[in-house]
């Protein structure tokens, strides 16, 4: 009944519409009284748009002003959001844990951001909630075990020797000056297409076609979000899902746009990627196939027909899985480049362990996951960089339910200066899981938590907290609990091939001028040069042939 209310008023004039909710969100706010009020945080923001145009737009101080907070008001503070609604913002280990790993599905994705979801990739996995989230996590289980992902090796490696290949024809026998971010974008696109689908899409050949350039201008619609943009997003949050598409059609806004053009390369490329493998499927035995595409159509026609996915749900997977495995790999691989140039001691021990394992086994042995695995200063490196450049620097979420969540730490309220050992939370709060600030927390990492130090994690008296948070040695870059990425050892395998690779055949160096990078969040942190935030992620760097 609601929606189809709420379907015809979507019929008037956009702007009336606009204008109507708008004033109906003002007077909820104005008479509904906020339970975090007692938490301690920055008040200077208490306007119409609150912080969150800060958050959404792409300039370094997004972050910078979160670890300022931290510091200042500690692991559990509210700040100003749309329309003078108060957010809550976590980095507590408990709070984290509790939130992530209790509470199941307590706390959902939100629904306006359950909306991008489903523009980006269709209701696939990065959608779903509650039962059918675990429904299509249990099918998609399989092809990212650990068994499975060693069958993904030779793709990493094959895709790792194109790039190479590519890279000796800039480089020569010289030095070459050229943009490494550009090449890890092209490098992820390419790797996740012949992991997941056994198909090239022919970056690193040059084939930028729409998919990729969609996927780029996707990325870049944070650079310059518009008061309209923030208005739309403030009345999408109290529009069911359902209606949400219908809603942005009328009142239309820049990153939906994008989105959604970019969400229908993702799945025009998967549908077709999917109708192939179909077809391909009836001539032989799908065992015969080790991409991931081929374990999700053998998993999902072996469950129980009610626990089966959909074709829809299969697509959105695949479209899902483009998306995770562009963007996020890249920026990642991005970082670890960065890192490497500007920290030559750090590329040194790791080219050791490489000789080390060419002295042993010969120059035409190709790596195994285990050879991987066993490079103690290689995956230091790659645990110090997924916690010092958290490219998932946040996660946004929703109580379903009034509740309490605990803290590790308590907080002292600045209006009643009571000690705060559990936080009030209201159903549909909104909460700012603050994954970076989490990273660089001294009680966790130690007093050297905001320095880049990798042999924190050869060390095994290392200060640990004793919440069990994030998925990899308690990193929260890949999140954590019933909603963390499915596909982090995915990325993991993927980098070490890489950065081996590259290793073992270049050297990395930093650009004479020192161009100052700075992470700046456009969706995920990425690298990009200062000032020049507008030309999306950058890291220019020199390039140098090893003498064999």
């Amino acid at each position: 009944m609601a929606s189809a209310l709420l379907s015809t008023i979507l019929s008037i004039h956009p702007a009336l519409v606009l204008l109507g909710i708008a004033i109906i969100l003002l007077l909820a706010r104005f008479f509904r009284k906020s339970s975090i009020r007692v938490l301690p945080g920055p008040t200077d923001g208490r306007s119409l748009l609150g912080f969150e145009r800060e958050f959404e737009t792409s300039k370094p101080d997004t972050q910078d002003s979160l670890f300022q907070w931290h510091t200042q008001y500690g692991t559990a503070y509210r700040i100003p959001g749309l329309l003078w609604s108060d957010i809550l913002v976590v980095s507590d280990p408990r709070a984290l844990q509790y939130i992530l790993h209790s509470s199941g599905y307590g706390y959902r994705k939100p629904d306006d951001l359950r909306y991008f979801s489903i523009a980006a990739a269709g209701r696939g996995i990065l959608y779903s909630e509650g039962k059918s989230h675990a429904r299509q996590r249990k099918i998609l289980n399989p092809a990212f075990s650990v068994t499975q992902l060693k069958e993904f090796l030779v793709f990493f490696q094959r895709s790792t020797t194109q790039l190479l290949d590519r890279l000796d024809e800039r480089v020569g026998q010289g030095t070459e000056r050229l943009d490494i971010s550009h090449w890890a974008a092209q490098l992820a696109l390419d790797a996740v297409g012949e992991a997941t689908f056994g198909h090239n899409f022919g970056a690193l050949d040059g084939h930028t076609d729409d998919l990729f350039k969609a996927n780029e201008r996707a990325m870049r619609v944070f650079s310059d979000i518009s008061l309209r943009t923030l208005l739309a997003r403030a009345i999408r949050r109290h529009i069911p899902v359902e209606l949400t598409a219908r809603f942005s059609n009328i009142v239309p806004s820049n990153d939906a746009i994008m989105i959604r053009g970019a969400g229908s390369m993702r799945r025009i490329a998967a549908g077709d990627i999917l109708a192939k493998a179909k077809q391909e499927a009836e001539g032989y035995d799908l065992n015969t196939r080790k991409d991931i595409l081929s374990v999700l159509v053998k998993c999902n026609n072996a469950a129980e027909p009610k626990k089966r996915m959909s074709d829809e749900e299969v697509l959105s997977q695949t479209a899902s899985i483009i998306q995770a495995g562009h963007h996020v790999t890249g920026a990642f691989m991005a970082w670890l480049f960065y890192e490497l140039a500007h920290h030559p001691e750090d590329q040194q021990k790791i080219y050791e362990e490489i000789q080390a394992f060419r002295a042993k086994n010969g120059y035409d042995v190709e790596f195994t996951v285990a050879d991987y695995e066993s490079m103690a200063y290689l995956n230091a490196f790659l645990k110090e960089n997924l916690r010092y450049h958290a490219v998932v620097s946040l996660l946004i979420r929703e109580a379903t339910y009034d509740d309490l969540i605990p803290l590790a730490t308590p907080v002292v309220s600045p209006n009643t200066g009571e000690t705060i050992t559990h936080v009030p939370v209201q159903k549909g709060q909104r909460i700012i899981l603050d994954f970076a600030s989490y990273n660089r927390l001294r009680d966790v990492w130690g007093e050297d938590a905001y320095e880049w130090n990798p042999s924190r994690f050869l060390d095994p008296n290392s200060k640990r907290t004793q919440y069990n948070v994030g998925m990899y040695s308690n990193i929260l870059t890949f999140s954590g609990g019933a909603q963390g990425c499915i596909g982090f050892r995915f990325g993991l395998i993927e980098a070490q091939t890489i950065i081996v690779g590259i290793l073992e055949r270049f050297i990395l160096m930093a650009p004479p001028e020192g161009l100052h990078i700075q992470g700046v969040r456009s969706g995920l942190m990425m690298p990009m040069v200062a000032g020049k935030w507008g030309e999306g992620m950058q890291v220019p760097l020199m390039l140098k042939r090893r003498e064999q």
